[in-house]
């Protein structure tokens, strides 16, 4: 059992979207849907204890760099997550309510953070750090707000999930994967050996408790 300090703990939901995690999605990630139900348990976790979650989410333009015609599935991939389409929203399980949403394409500036319970970064790559611009400056405010432990969930391990997990290793924070909250690629090596190198401890929803 995994017991934390629900003062300095957050979630951090990873691109939890319908083109990844519906079988109807334009990039539907195999077997995805088999983490729904502990998706949902996470996002009621969340709500009854008063968990601050970070949702992160593709927010693509056609001139995205990630985008092509003839994607090569590493680098490039085929339209998914198109702004302002069905594709882009949360599943039901993890559709954050009252998220402040901080878009990539404004440096918002925070001097402080969003009383909101829920905060929804968009990004435009991978990797939400260099996705959006704000990225770091929310995490320096969760820091100086005395959160130092990050539990990770979402889509997919080798790629989004991956890259927000290392970003906040290098930022400092302690990070908790929930193992069967995850789904990754097929015939992709896994990157769990590499987080557990970096010290990111990985459980399941079923292990985790409060103080």
């Amino acid at each position: 059992m995994k017991s934390i300090n629900r003062n300095t703990t957050i979630q951090w939901n990873v691109d939890t979207q319908f083109d990844f995690m519906d079988t109807n999605g334009s990039l539907y990630v195999e077997g995805s849907e088999d983490i729904k139900p502990i998706l949902k348990k996470l996002t009621e976790f969340a709500k009854e204890n008063q968990i601050r979650v970070i949702n992160t989410m593709d927010w693509h333009y056609e001139d995205s760099e990630e985008l092509s015609d003839n994607p090569d599935f590493a680098s490039t991939f085929p339209n998914h997550c198109m702004v302002d389409t069905i594709g882009s929203e949360f599943i039901s399980e993890t559709n954050p309510d009252d998220s402040y949403i901080i878009d990539w394409s404004i440096n918002m500036g925070f001097d402080y953070l969003p009383n909101n319970r829920n905060i929804t970064i968009r990004k435009d790559k991978f990797d939400v750090f260099e996705g959006n611009p704000n990225t770091n400056r929310i995490t320096d405010l969760l820091k100086k707000s005395g959160i130092d432990t990050v539990i990770v969930y979402g889509v997919t391990s080798q790629i989004c999930v991956n890259f927000a997990i290392m970003g906040l290793v290098e930022r400092g924070f302690k990070v908790i994967v929930i193992e069967n909250g995850i789904k990754g690629l097929p015939n992709i090596e896994s990157p769990k050996p590499f987080w557990l190198d970096k010290g990111v401890e990985l459980i399941n929803f079923e292990d985790l408790s409060l103080q």
